[in-house]
C-alpha cells in the first residue's frame, strides 16, 4: 500500500478502513504492514460468515488493539450482533496474514446453518 498524489488510494483506504484503523496503521512506521493485516482479518472474517457475509461492509468491520497490544474485532453493523470474534493478526515484512474464529454465532446464523446444513 501506497499512498498516491492522486488520492486513488486514499480512496481505496476509506473505502477499506475505519478513520481508528487508519490513525493507528499511518502512525507506524511500516503502516502497510498493519493495513494489510487488517485487511486479511477482514477477509478471514467474510470468509468465515460465508453467504451471508454479503450484508456487511468492510467499515462495518473494525480492528483495534487494546492497551496490552490484542486485536479486537468490532463488527458496527446491528444485523450481526452479537457477534463475538477471535482474531489474531501476523505480519513481516512482505507478508501479512490473520485468522478469525466466531465463538458465538447470532440467532440468524444459526438459522441459517440448519437450513443449508450438508447432509453426508
Amino acid at each position: 500500500f501506497v499512498i498516491d498524489s492522486n488520492g486513488s488510494r486514499k480512496k481505496l483506504f476509506t473505502r477499506l478502513f475505519t478513520p481508528k484503523e487508519l490513525g493507528y496503521a499511518l502512525s507506524k512506521k511500516n503502516y502497510a504492514q498493519h493495513l494489510a493485516a487488517r485487511f486479511a482479518a477482514k477477509e478471514a472474517l467474510f470468509k468465515a460468515l460465508g453467504k451471508r457475509a454479503e450484508d456487511l461492509e468492510y467499515q462495518d468491520v473494525e480492528i483495534i488493539n487494546i492497551k496490552t497490544g490484542m486485536p479486537l474485532m468490532i463488527i458496527k453493523n446491528k444485523k450481526f450482533s452479537p457477534l463475538n470474534c477471535l482474531v489474531s493478526l501476523s505480519h513481516t515484512r512482505y507478508l501479512a496474514t490473520a485468522i478469525v474464529i466466531i465463538v458465538t454465532l447470532p440467532n440468524q446464523l444459526l438459522t441459517y446453518a440448519k437450513h443449508h446444513r450438508r447432509t453426508a
